[in-house]
């Protein structure tokens, strides 16, 4: 008779794999579970790396908003005190874990839990008569996301070696959250050029939509991406502008990512200002020698995260792997 592919009972804890009846055909679930893992572990779509700042660098703060220079509490960088700022974040710790959501006949599908920690510095700047820039004062304070994503493999082959019968066909964005006030609510990309939709994902889609090396968006090399960002903030917001920073990180690898600021000022490829929409311009890299996955952050982060020493960090990010055609 055939073997039954299911998970049995916990107070058994195997999984009958392989169509053999023989009694060594039977493997524990802890077996499957780190095969899945490593499988995971080899994949580079599944890197978090480009979330991470080597230093801090410049990010403007719109300079004449017409914010006085009150005085401010002195664990507040108020903006309109210096000519920039710079930020950046270090990730410090990185921890993942995996859970076998559910085992059906050929395919299993597994949640993939995140945390992500470190500290995040934030430097108000003047330009000295020299024109060499300044630190005056800075800040600095832990962050905490926890990021999920899903995975589904699939049973290929009965050899009998997990890392040969698996496969990983299909993950979700990544979407990872820090603090309780900002949300990424959809991310749309555009082609150079154009107003179709070329890529369009909203927050409710994440946990059952997946990408494959087949649907993975593609651009072609140096082309300049139309990017649209809706956010929400459950406030209190910091009294500058929409109140909040949102940002574009892309690449393949750690020190070869790039951080770009969007807007929500009317400017540009922004339509309307201050309504929670950010639009902004990215280029891709180069074509590749051999095909592989690239990845794509959009971040929004909290101004009070920025500019207040004692706000907890609020931020969040949603990542989507990408192909150069």
């Amino acid at each position: 008779m055939g073997v039954a592919r299911a998970l049995l009972p916990a107070a058994a804890a195997v999984l009958l794999l392989g169509g053999c009846e023989a009694v060594e055909d039977v493997v524990s679930v802890e077996e499957l579970r780190d095969a899945l893992r490593s499988l995971i572990e080899a994949d580079g779509a599944f890197a978090i790396e480009g979330l991470s700042d080597a230093e801090m660098s410049d990010d403007d703060y719109d300079v004449g908003t017409g914010l006085s220079m009150v005085m401010a509490p002195a664990d507040t960088l108020w903006p309109s005190r210096y000519h920039g700022i710079r930020w950046g974040r270090r990730i410090t710790d990185h921890d993942w874990q995996l859970t076998i959501d559910s085992l059906v006949g050929d395919a299993a599908y597994v949640t993939i839990t995140t945390t992500l920690s470190g500290t995040l510095r934030v430097g108000g700047w003047i330009r000295a008569t020299d024109s060499i820039v300044v630190i005056q004062d800075t800040l600095s304070k832990p962050f905490n996301f926890t990021a999920t994503r899903r995975v589904r493999f699939e049973r290929v082959t009965d050899s009998g070696d997990l890392l040969e019968d698996w496969r990983i066909t299909g993950l979700t964005a990544i979407l990872g959250t820090a603090g309780t006030k900002i949300a990424v609510e959809e991310l749309l990309l555009t082609l150079p050029d154009s107003v179709t939709p070329h890529f369009r994902l909203a927050r409710e889609e994440l946990p059952n939509r997946f990408f494959n090396r087949q649907n993975l968006p593609g651009f072609a090399p140096l082309s300049a991406v139309p990017t649209f960002v809706t956010v929400s903030n459950s406030g209190p917001a910091f009294p500058l502008w929409s109140g909040e920073r949102a940002v574009i990180r892309h690449g393949r690898a750690a020190g070869r990512t790039s951080r770009q600021r969007l807007n929500d000022r009317g400017l540009g490829l922004d339509e309307q200002a201050l309504d929670g929409v950010y639009s902004g311009r990215w280029i891709t890299h180069e074509a590749p020698s051999r095909a592989h996955s690239y990845r794509l952050f959009v971040e929004v982060i909290d101004l009070a995260s920025l500019f207040v020493e004692d706000e907890p960090f609020h931020g969040e990010f949603m990542g989507v792997p990408y192909q150069i055609e």
